[in-house]
C-alpha cells in the first residue's frame, strides 16, 4: 500500500476503554460494552483482506473467558462457544444509497464498495479532495471505505465492518470474540482466525469530558479552540452547541461532527481543534459547550460552557460645545449641538468639569434629557475645562472636545514663605515651604542661581502642585554656595512675588589641586625627592609615599602638616635592597578629599638578592627512568618569578639549561630554617656522563640573585 493510503488509516481513532485488541496483521478488532450491548468494530489490514471480506463476508464467534473474576476451565470455555453470525456482509447498494440522503459518509462507503470507478467525494465539513488524486484506485477504495465506517457507526454496520452483540450477556464476564473469513465453498468449515479481542462487561465504558473551549471574539465572529490531547482514543469527532438564554436551551452549531483530523483555521497545531461561528445579535451573552462523538455512534459528556458576547454597536458621534460665555454675575454658560439622527441612539447628556485639560473630570450634572442643549455653571472654579458626554443605549459615554471657561480674576496669590532646604553629599537638594491657601492656585515655580546678585534661572518646566521640590545639582563648580527662591501662580496665570532667598552650601566633592613631583634622583644613602605642594587653599597636609616596583601597596615615608607654598626636597635614606622604587606625593583637603602627584621612579644602585642555598643533586630511577633530582632552598618572596638552572656536561662550560617558573613548580614545604624547599628533575641525561648544576633566582623587577654553589652528579 502506498504511503498516502497508510496516512488515511491514522485517522481511525478506534481504541477504547475496557477493551483488549488483537495484534494480528490480518485484522484489527475493537469493541466496547455500552448500555447492555457489546459493540464491535474491525479493520482489515490491507486492500486484499478488505476485498475478501466484502465478497465472502465474516464469521463471528464468541466464548466466555472468565466470570466474576474466575477464569473458566477449557471445558467450560468450549461449552460457552457460540457462533453469533455466520456471514456478515455489506448491506445492499440500495440501502447505502438510501442512507446517503442524510449521511455523506454512506455515499463514500457505497462508492468505495460498489462503484465501477472510485473518485473522492466531500465528507461533512472536511474536503477529502485534499487526498492525492494520483493514489491508486484500490488504495482509495480501501482507505476511504474504512474512513467512512470510522466516521459513522451505522455506516460501519452497513459496510460489514461492525457487529452489535445483543445476546444474553452476563455481568462481570469477560468475552472473547474471534473473526473468520466466511468460505462459500465450505460454508460449514471454520477457517483460520483473522483476529481476536475481548470485552470486560465489568468495566463499562466511561468517556472523558472535553475541556471547556477557549473563546476569541472579533466583532460578530467567534473562534472556539480546545485541546484534543488524550481524547483521540475516545472520539472521532466533536459537536458544538450554543445557548443564547444562559443555558436554558441549546442549539447545534454543526450539522455533522467536526472530525478530530479537521481544523477550521490554517496552520493549526496537531493537538488543538478550532471552530468558527457568527453571533446573531449584539449585547447578548452566548454560551458554548462541546461534546465528543465516539466511533461507536454515541456521544460523551458535555464540556463546561464558555461565554462570548459581541461588542455593542458604536455610536460614532459626539456633542460639540458652542458659545461659552461669562455672565454679569461671573457665572459661566454654554450650549452644544448633537447630530439629530443619533438622538434615538442615546439616553441623554452629562456635563463634566476639570481643573486641568487632562483631568480628572467630575460630573456636575446628572443625566440630562436628549432635548437639553445648554448648561449654566453657577459656581465655577477659577479655571474650568468642560466636556459634554452623550450616553448611548449601552451606557457608553461619547465625550466632546474640552472647552476652557474662566471667570474674571486679576488677583495674584501670596508670595510663598518659610523656604527651607538641604543638600546631600551626592548633590540631591530638597526644598520645602509653607503651602499657599488660594483655591485657584495652579502651583509653584522654582528658581536658582550660583551667585546672590546674578539672574535666577527657572528650574521647573511646568508649575508644580506640591509645596516641596527635589533636584540634583552639579557639585563640581567653583561656586561655593547655591541660591533658591520660589514663586506661586494661579489658574489665570497671575504670578505672586518671590519668596525669601535660601542659601545652601555645596558639599566639597572636588579634590585639591595635584602636587607636582618634579624629580627623584638616586643617592648613595637613598633617593632625593623634589616636589611642589598643591595650590588649593583648603589643603591640610601632604604625605610622601613609596613602594617597590611591581607592588600595589604604598608605604608612608613622611607627612607635612604645615601649610606649604614653596618647593620641597626630601632625602629618603630608609630604602632596602630593592632594585627599583616608585614615589608619589598626596594632598589632603579639609573634606578628606585626596589628590596625587604623578609617580616618580628611581633605581637604587647595587641591589642585593639572596643566594640559592642547600643545592643538592642525586640519582633518581623512579618509573624506570634515569634522572638527576635537584633540590634547593630559597627565602619566601612574592617578587621571585622563576629560577634559572645552569648545566654543564663533563668539562663543558655552563649554559642556561632550563627556566623553572614558580607558577608551574611551587615549593614543596617550609624548611626548619624558614626557607622554602624546591625540587626539579633533569630527565634528559645519559648513562656514563657527569653533570654539574648551578641555580639563579630571578625577580619580577629583572634583578637576579648571585649564582649558587656548583653540585655534580655522575651517572
Amino acid at each position: 500500500m502506498k504511503t498516502k493510503a497508510i496516512l488515511l488509516l491514522l485517522f481511525l481513532g478506534l481504541l477504547s476503554q475496557g477493551f483488549s485488541q488483537s495484534t494480528s496483521s490480518t485484522m484489527r478488532i475493537t469493541g466496547v460494552h455500552y448500555q447492555g450491548r457489546n459493540l464491535l468494530r474491525w479493520v482489515p489490514a490491507d486492500f486484499a483482506n478488505w476485498r475478501i471480506g466484502l465478497s465472502n463476508g465474516y464469521r463471528l464467534q464468541r466464548f466466555t473467558l472468565s466470570q466474576d473474576g474466575q477464569t473458566l476451565s477449557p471445558t467450560a470455555r468450549n461449552a460457552s462457544l457460540r457462533t453469533l453470525a455466520t456471514r456478515i456482509r455489506p448491506a445492499a447498494e440500495t440501502v447505502l444509497e438510501a442512507m446517503a440522503d442524510t449521511l455523506d459518509a454512506a455515499a463514500v462507503a457505497a462508492a468505495a464498495i460498489y462503484s465501477d470507478t472510485f473518485t473522492v467525494v466531500a465528507l461533512g465539513q472536511d474536503d477529502l479532495t485534499r487526498a492525492s488524486n494520483e493514489t491508486a484506485e484500490n488504495d482509495n477504495r480501501y482507505g476511504f471505505g474504512l474512513f467512512a465506517a470510522d466516521v459513522n457507526y451505522g455506516v460501519a454496520l452497513a459496510s460489514g465492518l461492525a457487529f452489535v452483540d445483543t445476546t444474553a450477556l452476563s455481568p462481570n464476564a469477560v468475552y472473547v470474540y474471534t473473526l473468520y473469513f466466511y468460505d462459500p465453498a465450505n460454508p460449514n468449515t471454520v477457517g483460520t482466525a483473522l483476529g481476536t479481542g475481548s470485552i470486560n462487561i465489568g468495566q463499562p465504558l466511561v468517556l472523558p469530558p472535553v475541556p471547556a473551549p477557549k473563546v476569541m471574539v472579533r466583532g460578530q465572529d467567534v473562534l472556539l479552540s480546545w485541546s484534543k490531547q488524550g481524547l483521540e482514543a475516545s472520539y472521532i469527532g466533536y459537536l458544538v452547541e450554543r445557548s443564547s438564554d444562559n443555558g436554558s436551551s441549546w442549539e447545534p452549531r454543526n450539522n455533522t461532527p467536526l472530525l478530530a483530523t479537521e481544523s477550521e483555521t490554517p496552520n493549526a497545531d496537531n493537538q488543538t481543534l478550532y471552530f468558527t461561528d457568527t453571533l446573531n445579535a449584539a449585547n447578548v451573552n452566548y454560551l458554548y459547550r462541546i461534546r465528543g462523538q465516539s466511533p461507536y455512534g454515541f456521544n460523551g459528556p458535555f464540556s463546561a460552557s464558555s461565554s462570548a458576547s459581541s461588542a455593542p454597536e458604536e455610536l460614532g458621534v459626539t456633542p460639540d460645545i458652542r458659545e461659552l460665555s461669562r455672565t454679569a454675575n461671573n457665572t459661566l454658560q454654554f450650549n452644544w449641538t448633537f447630530a439629530p439622527e443619533a438622538l434615538p441612539k442615546i439616553q441623554g447628556f452629562k456635563v463634566y468639569r476639570a481643573k486641568l485639560i487632562d483631568g480628572p473630570y467630575t460630573a456636575i450634572t446628572g443625566l440630562l434629557s436628549t432635548s437639553t442643549t445648554a448648561h449654566t455653571d453657577d459656581q465655577p472654579m477659577s479655571s474650568n475645562y468642560y466636556v459634554v458626554k452623550a450616553v448611548d443605549l449601552n451606557g457608553k459615554e461619547w465625550e466632546s472636545i474640552p472647552v476652557l471657561g474662566q471667570p474674571a480674576d486679576v488677583t495674584p496669590p501670596a508670595a510663598p514663605n518659610n523656604l527651607q532646604g538641604q543638600i546631600e553629599a551626592n548633590g540631591n537638594i530638597t526644598l520645602n515651604w509653607t503651602a499657599n491657601t488660594e483655591s485657584d492656585l495652579l502651583g509653584y515655580r522654582v528658581y536658582s542661581s550660583n551667585l546672590p546678585n546674578a539672574e535666577f534661572l527657572q528650574m521647573t518646566e511646568q508649575p508644580i502642585e506640591r509645596n516641596s521640590y527635589t533636584h540634583n545639582i552639579d557639585l563640581k563648580t567653583l561656586s561655593e554656595n547655591v541660591y533658591f527662591k520660589i514663586m506661586a501662580i494661579d489658574q489665570r496665570q497671575n504670578n505672586s512675588g518671590f519668596s525669601n532667598v535660601l542659601v545652601l552650601k555645596r558639599p566639597d566633592v572636588v579634590p585639591p589641586a595635584q602636587p607636582l613631583l618634579s624629580g627623584v634622583e638616586p643617592m648613595n644613602k637613598g633617593a632625593t625627592i623634589q616636589w611642589t605642594p598643591s595650590s588649593s587653599d583648603d589643603v591640610v597636609k601632604h604625605t610622601l609615599q613609596r613602594r617597590p616596583k611591581g607592588n600595589t601597596k604604598w608605604t608612608d615615608v613622611h607627612t607635612w602638616n604645615d601649610t606649604l607654598s614653596q618647593a620641597q626636597t626630601w632625602l629618603d635614606s630608609t630604602h632596602t635592597d630593592e632594585a627599583e622604587w616608585e614615589y608619589r606625593v598626596l594632598a589632603y583637603d579639609e573634606a578628606g578629599l585626596i589628590s596625587s602627584s604623578g609617580i616618580g621612579k628611581v633605581r637604587i644602585p647595587n641591589p642585593r638578592r639572596a643566594v640559592v642555598a642547600g643545592l643538592k643533586a642525586e640519582l633518581s630511577t623512579s618509573s624506570n627512568q634515569l634522572a638527576v633530582k635537584l633540590s634547593w632552598e630559597y627565602p619566601e618572596d612574592a617578587r621571585v618569578h622563576d629560577f634559572l638552572i645552569y648545566r654543564s656536561i663533563g668539562a663543558e662550560p655552563f649554559v642556561i639549561y632550563r627556566t623553572v617558573a614558580l607558577s608551574e613548580n611551587p615549593p614543596l614545604m617550609t624548611t626548619p630554617s624558614g626557607k622554602k624547599l624546591y625540587t626539579w628533575k633533569d630527565v634528559e641525561v645519559d648513562q656514563g656522563l657527569s653533570y654539574r648544576y648551578q641555580i639563579v633566582a630571578r625577580y619580577l623587577d629583572g634583578v637576579s640573585s648571585p649564582q649558587s654553589l656548583v653540585v655534580q652528579q655522575g651517572l
